[in-house]
């Protein structure tokens, strides 16, 4: 049982992960730290400039709980109800986020379809939490 936890503290890692790459890059464009210089980068300039602060704190709020959850799993706690309230941040401000004109523009028909494939991967690692966390050790 313990190596299941291991292997879902590696995938809720990944998932902070994949968070942190993008709150990163807008944050540190919004800083002044990185320009925006590939042709998609440049693409992102007006959703990055659209990018409130707050959003930015929510984001890496986010991103603390799902490492917060992960270091749960690796202790043997309970983790379940940490990576949802990572994921419920999660889906929040990507429900907010995704509506606004500018979010519409800069991603394709294709990548706005990818955002509901991504959720749903967050959502079977949750569901893979939920289990582990019920099955009783032999």
């Amino acid at each position: 049982m313990r190596i299941v936890r291991w292997v879902l503290a590696a995938l809720v890692l990944l998932v902070a992960l994949f968070e942190v790459m993008p709150a990163g890059q807008i944050a540190g464009y919004r800083l002044g730290w990185l320009a925006a210089t590939t042709p998609d980068e440049i693409r992102m300039v007006p959703l990055m400039n659209a990018t409130p602060w707050w959003m930015l704190i929510a984001w890496f709020v986010d991103i603390g709980v799902y490492l917060l959850a992960a270091v749960r799993l690796m202790r043997g706690q309970k983790a379940f109800l940490t990576y949802l309230l990572g994921f419920a941040i999660n889906l929040a401000a990507w429900t907010y986020y995704s509506r606004w004109p500018v979010y519409q523009q800069v991603f394709s028909p294709a990548e706005l379809r990818s955002d509901y494939v991504i959720f749903a991967v967050i959502a079977a690692i949750g569901a893979a939490i939920f289990v582990a966390e019920r099955r009783r050790p032999a």
